[in-house]
């Protein structure tokens, strides 16, 4: 038996001079967790420095190999590896993996130069299974298929899924002694789950290529978005504050190998994909060229916002055109041009908003018209500066509950379900003023379309309103409602807009 470590051209050249017939008994090596160890004695000779391995088999969690053959150390290779190899092992390779289950079998002959030498075998996979690192679902393999010729890596084909999405992919790559040289691999995707950001999830479908060599590597490709959506509750004042220290900020730490991959993909869709949290409720047209690095990725191109409802204090407005352009050369500054209207009492408000998170300017204005003062005072309280100040002390308990029902209104809206509750002197959109106060809710229905308003008048004597406001086209809408006396209407209503 043998035992001992010897390393070095040194150490080697004193080999030379040496005959060695040794049996190693026990040999093991421990990876994290994983554990390979030999199955029965590793019995080999040498020669003037030429090692000639008579017998070597290994063990482990799904992997059983023999070893044979022989090699010259700094000189030669004769070296044959036939056995089945246990997935776990790919965390060796790359930090990217956390485990893995299954077993790759794996036939290989190395020969000739030490440091040039051919490789020729294959490696082939049936069902298993990856955990990669930042990803919320394993990735499924179907089958790998991958061919070893001389100085060449063929990947033939790997199937696999991952979530309800599916991937293939096929390429090659230059073996440069032991390791890849330059590398292709081309991979199409189809209804592939990602997370696009910490908070935005999405679908995509389309097709990747990822190439270059150890020192300097590209992704390229097309990715159709078929689904997206963020949804994640924002506090706008914090966001508004945070929003250029955080473009400051840098990744805590580098992601190996990989991290400064150039980008250079085209990311577009139509259908689908939206924001709906407490700011708000929109759908979005993607149209962007993702670059940079993915280290630091930068955006490129448009998001527009043909349709939705976005929220200014208790108001809400209805999108009239909207569009979020990315322009930036070194950072990701959105720069946005959205405009918006909302019918508060017998005024049309609107709302223009330009400029990036750091800078923009709001732009009020009504019709009738008024200052803009008395458009926020109208927005805040549903009152001019004048009425307020006219206001006598039944008033001035209104304006109170308003903004006290503004205050409350985000944590009630979480427990009811409900899109909005207000105080105000109206029901909502489409319905007549009142005199007395009134205490609504607000419900949107049917992606959107119908927009359901209950109201209950303090004053006794009035009945409850219901409101039904139902949009049958796009510059055309029906309007039923019960009002204050109990009675039953409706309209019908037709928009025109003249620019």
């Amino acid at each position: 038996h043998a035992s001992g470590a010897i390393s070095g051209r040194g150490a080697f050249k004193k080999l030379q001079e040496i005959d060695l017939t040794s049996d190693l008994a026990s040999v093991s090596v421990r990876w994290k967790d994983y554990e390979l160890m030999n199955n029965g004695p590793i019995a080999f000779r040498a020669k003037k420095g030429a090692f000639v391995i008579e017998k070597a088999a290994f063990k482990g969690t799904n992997t059983d190999l023999t070893l044979s053959g022989g090699l010259t150390p700094f000189k030669e290779w004769r070296l044959l590896v036939n056995g089945d190899v246990a997935l776990n092992l790919l965390q060796i390779l790359t930090p990217k993996v956390q485990s893995g289950r299954g077993v790759a079998h794996l036939d290989l002959k190395v020969t000739d130069q030490w440091k040039k030498p051919k490789m020729q075998g294959v490696l082939s996979l049936k069902e298993g299974i990856v955990y990669l690192a930042d990803m919320d679902q394993p990735a499924h393999i179907a089958s790998l298929s991958m061919v070893f010729n001389q100085h060449l890596l063929i990947l033939e084909t790997v199937e696999g899924k991952m979530g309800a999405g599916r991937f293939s992919g096929r390429g090659k790559a230059n073996l440069v002694g032991l390791h890849p040289g330059f590398f292709g691999f081309h991979f199409d995707l189809t209804a592939m789950p990602v997370q696009l950001t910490r908070n935005l999830t999405g679908v995509v479908e389309g097709v990747l290529l990822f190439q270059g060599d150890e020192k300097k590597q590209s992704l390229n490709g097309s990715l159709h978005l078929q689904k997206g959506l963020y949804n994640k509750r924002v506090d706008l004042r914090q966001l508004l504050l945070k929003w250029r220290e955080r473009q400051e900020e840098r990744l805590p730490t580098e992601v190996p190998f990989v991290g400064k991959t150039a980008l250079n993909i085209h990311l577009y869709g139509k259908e689908n994909i939206a924001v709906d949290n407490n700011v708000a409720k929109v759908a979005l047209d993607v149209d962007l060229q993702v670059k940079g690095t993915i280290q630091k990725p930068l955006l490129f191109g448009q998001i527009n916002i043909p349709k939705g409802t976005f929220h200014f204090r208790t108001n809400e407005f209805k999108m009239v055109s909207g569009v979020v352009e990315f322009v930036h050369p070194t950072r990701i500054d959105p720069v946005f041009d959205i405009r918006g209207e909302s019918k508060v009492r017998d005024y049309n408000v609107d709302l223009s908003l330009k400029g990036v998170l750091s800078e923009f300017d709001l732009t009020l204005s009504s019709l009738p018209p008024l200052s803009g003062a008395d458009i926020l005072s109208l927005l805040a309280v549903g009152k001019t500066t004048q009425e307020v100040t006219e206001a006598g002390e039944e008033a001035r308990t209104f304006i109170v509950a308003d903004m006290v029902s503004g205050f409350f209104a985000e944590p009630v809206k979480q427990l009811t379900g409900l899109d909005r509750i207000f105080v105000g002197a109206g029901g909502g959109v489409g319905e007549k003023s009142s005199k007395n106060t009134l205490i609504s809710a607000e419900k949107r229905l049917l992606n959107d379309r119908l927009l359901v308003v209950y109201s209950k008048a303090i004053d006794p004597s009035e009945e409850d309103r219901i409101h039904l406001f139902y949009d049958l086209a796009k510059n055309a809408s029906l309007s039923l409602n019960r009002d204050e006396e109990g009675q039953l209407g409706s309209d019908l209503r037709f928009r025109f807009e003249f620019r």
